[in-house]
């Protein structure tokens, strides 16, 4: 399911399990952390040559930093809040992926009940059992509970 929030709904934090019991600390994958779409210097155009002024995991592009548009897998919870602490909270109970971009005046994100691990063939054996090619008609199910915090704030 993909879902749209209005832009200033963009920080982001997250709790979940991992593949592995250790993860540098600005580590896309990691199990926990906070992100927003764009730090200080993050955006640029890259020239050839030319060292990047931030680190790779704030490195960005219109929908947003490595680390913000990175996918968070097996989910415990994750809030996406605006700077008052109004938002969303997707309740994955450890088994959900949930992916967050910058969508021109919005903040989209796609929550699933499973994760193909992208297209990159050096992860490929971790996620063989996982993968699900889906084909025209195919049908999955599952469950996950998204909050919408309008009157109260999530902290």
């Amino acid at each position: 399911m993909v879902l749209s929030v209005v832009r200033r709904v963009e920080n982001l934090e997250w709790f979940g399990k991992g593949l592995w019991t250790v993860y540098p600390e600005d580590h896309t994958g990691r199990t926990h952390g906070k992100a927003v779409p764009f730090v200080t210097g993050s955006y640029h155009k890259p020239v050839f040559g030319e060292r990047p002024e931030c680190p790779w995991y704030h490195d960005a592009n219109e929908l947003g930093s490595n680390d913000f548009r990175s996918s968070k897998e097996n989910v415990y919870w994750l809030f996406l809040t605006d700077n008052e602490g109004y938002g969303v909270i997707v309740k994955g109970g450890g088994k959900t992926t949930v992916r967050v971009w910058v969508d021109g005046d919005n903040i989209s994100f796609l929550v699933a009940g499973f994760s193909t691990g992208g297209g990159d063939l050096f992860f490929a054996s971790h996620y063989r059992n996982e993968r699900r090619p889906l084909k025209k008609g195919d049908t999955f199910s599952g469950k996950t509970n998204i909050l919408f915090v309008v009157g109260e704030r999530i902290r």
